[in-house]
């Protein structure tokens, strides 16, 4: 976070990892305590971009290796991407131990449960970020499947869309439902 992924559009924003130097530089303020509290569970001023949270999503899913994004990867017989992947260096505890909380949010009743699809076994993340004084919060969703061999990374995010439970877990339960159906997955 914080960086732009490189995918092939233009104009991508990094997004913002608050910090006590970033506050200072930017803001001209000091950094309080509770500062590192709210950015710890994603609030404040914290801000990241879709394709960065699919981005991350997927390096959990692929056992920590984080890919390059791309859209295009050939025009016609030439090869435009090469895929390119950098280790998170997190040791293989830590990320079957994110990857069992993230299953347990979906397959039992945690916040993501209006993802889960009968007869696959989904992972994710449900997030409600803060929109505003008096705004509907932003709604998000991220996830991937099969758990055990994952094909499909998915992001769902809904602009005042309320809480990331509700309506973007219930939308990529169907992308992955439509995914199944299709033979992707």
């Amino acid at each position: 976070f914080g960086r732009a992924t490189g995918i092939d559009l233009p104009d991508e924003i990094p997004g913002i990892v608050p910090s006590r130097i970033w506050k200072a530089f930017v803001k001209g303020e000091l950094w309080y305590e509770g500062e590192t509290l709210n950015f710890s569970i994603g609030q404040g001023a914290l801000a990241v971009t879709p394709i960065q949270i699919v981005r991350m999503i997927s390096a959990i899913a692929n056992n920590g290796e984080m890919v390059q994004p791309y859209l295009v990867k050939k025009i016609g017989i030439v090869d435009i991407r090469q895929a390119k992947t950098k280790s998170l260096n997190f040791s293989p505890l830590t990320i079957d131990a994110i990857k069992e909380g993230l299953k347990k949010v979906v397959q039992e009743e945690g916040t993501g449960k209006r993802a889960n699809v009968e007869g696959l076994s989904i992972a994710g993340k449900t997030s409600t970020a803060q929109a505003g004084v008096g705004k509907i919060s932003h709604g998000w969703f991220a996830g991937f499947a099969p758990f055990d061999d994952p094909k499909l990374a998915v992001v769902v995010f809904l602009e005042h869309g309320g809480k990331g439970g509700l309506n973007p877990a219930q939308i990529a339960g169907e992308i992955f439902k439509e995914a199944k159906k299709d033979n992707l997955l």
